[in-house]
C-alpha cells in the first residue's frame, strides 16, 4: 500500500531533522589501483556478465524467471530485473506477469516511452487485467496526465473493486486532480478494508487536512500513530493537525520527538504565524534560536518574515 510522502506546502516548516552537527565531513580516501584492485574489478565484471547471460536460464520455465525478476526488482537491481523479464517474454510472449514486471521496472527507471509501449501491449493482451490498467495509470500520473490516469484507475477498480492498493492509487490521483472529497471517499473505503494499516489512516487524515478539516483529521492520524508510533511521517502529520487544531502543546511534544527542540519550536512558530498569532510565533522562533543558536538558520528566516510583515505589511509567504 502506498504510504504518501508528506507534501511540504509551507516553505518555512521543518519536516525532518537535518542532523547537522556543524562538523566538516572528512575527505574520502582515493583508492589505489593495485593489481588486486584490478583483478577484483575484473572478477566483478565477469560475474555480472555471467549473471546477464540468457543461456544460463534456457532450461528454466518463464514463470520461474519472472519470479527472479521480481526478486531483483525488490532489491533495487533494475538492470537484472529488466533482463529477467525480457528473457521471460522471449520464452512466452503471452505471459502477462512478465509484461507487468518489465513495465514496473521501466517506470522505476523513468523510461516512460518504453514503459508505455510495454504496458499498452499488456492491456491489449489482457484487457481484463486490473494490474495492467493500474500500472498504466501510474505511468500517466507520473507524466502529469491525471485525467488519463483516473480513467485507467477507474477501469482497474471496476475489475477489482475491493483492492486497497488500487483504491489508494485512485484516491491519490483524485487529490492531485483537485478532487479532494472524491479522494476522501476512497481513502475511507481503504481504512475499512485495511483497519490495521497505518498508511490507510495517515492518508485519510492528510486528505482531511488538505480540505482544512484538521479537527476531523486528528482521530484518523491518532489511529495511524497508535499503529506506527515511530513513523516520522505520521508523527509530523499528527503534530501539524494538532497545531492547526489549536492544540499547540501536543503539537510541540510530537514535533520535538521527531525533529528535535529547535525544529519543533520553529514549526510551531511558523504555524502560529500562519494563524496571525504573531507574538506567540515570535516567542516560539526565539525558543528555536535558544535551542540551536549557531545552526538553526530557518528560525531566523521566519523571524525576518514576521518582522517584514509587521514593519512593512509584506506578505511573508511571497
Amino acid at each position: 500500500m502506498l504510504l504518501r510522502i508528506k507534501i511540504v506546502l509551507l516553505a518555512g516548516l521543518t519536516i525532518l531533522s537535518s542532523g547537522c552537527s556543524g562538523a566538516l565531513p572528512k575527505q574520502a580516501a582515493i583508492p589505489t589501483m593495485t593489481e588486486d584492485n584490478l583483478r577484483s574489478g575484473f572478477q566483478l565484471r565477469q560475474e555480472r556478465d555471467d549473471e546477464l547471460n540468457p543461456r544460463r536460464l534456457r532450461n528454466l520455465p518463464a514463470a520461474t524467471i519472472v519470479e527472479q525478476g521480481r526478486n531483483a526488482l525488490a532489491r533495487g537491481d533494475r538492470t537484472l530485473a529488466r533482463f529477467y523479464f525480457s528473457v521471460a517474454l522471449g520464452k512466452d510472449d503471452d505471459l502477462i506477469e512478465a509484461y507487468l514486471g518489465l513495465g514496473e521496472t521501466l517506470i522505476a527507471g523513468r523510461e516512460h516511452q518504453a514503459a508505455l509501449t510495454v504496458l499498452n501491449q499488456a492491456l491489449e493482451k489482457a484487457p481484463e487485467c486490473p494490474q495492467a490498467a493500474n500500472l498504466l495509470g501510474v505511468l500517466y500520473r507520473n507524466l502529469g496526465k491525471n485525467r488519463e490516469a483516473l480513467a485507467l484507475f477507474d477501469r482497474a477498480m471496476e475489475l477489482d473493486p475491493e483492492n486497497p492498493s488500487l483504491l489508494t492509487e485512485l484516491a491519490v490521483t483524485c487529490e492531485l486532480d483537485g478532487q479532494l472529497t472524491r479522494a476522501e471517499e476512497y481513502f475511507r473505503r481503504t481504512t475499512k478494508l485495511c483497519p490495521d494499516s497505518p498508511a490507510a489512516w495517515n492518508n485519510l487524515g492528510f486528505n482531511l487536512m488538505l480540505q482544512e478539516r484538521s479537527t476531523e483529521a486528528i482521530p484518523a492520524l491518532e489511529q495511524a500513530f497508535r499503529l506506527a508510533p515511530k513513523k516520522d511521517l505520521i508523527i509530523n502529520n499528527l503534530a501539524l493537525a494538532y497545531a492547526l487544531g489549536n492544540q499547540e502543546l501536543r503539537a510541540l511534544e510530537l514535533f520535538e520527538s521527531s525533529i528535535g527542540q529547535a525544529g519543533a519550536y520553529n514549526n510551531l512558530g511558523y504555524l502560529l504565524m500562519l494563524k496571525n498569532q504573531d507574538l506567540a510565533a515570535q516567542g516560539a522562533f526565539n525558543r528555536a534560536l535558544d535551542a540551536s543558536p549557531r545552526f538553526y538558520a530557518r528560525a531566523r528566516e521566519n523571524l525576518q518574515r514576521l518582522q517584514n510583515r509587521n514593519d512593512y505589511g509584506q506578505n511573508p509567504f511571497e
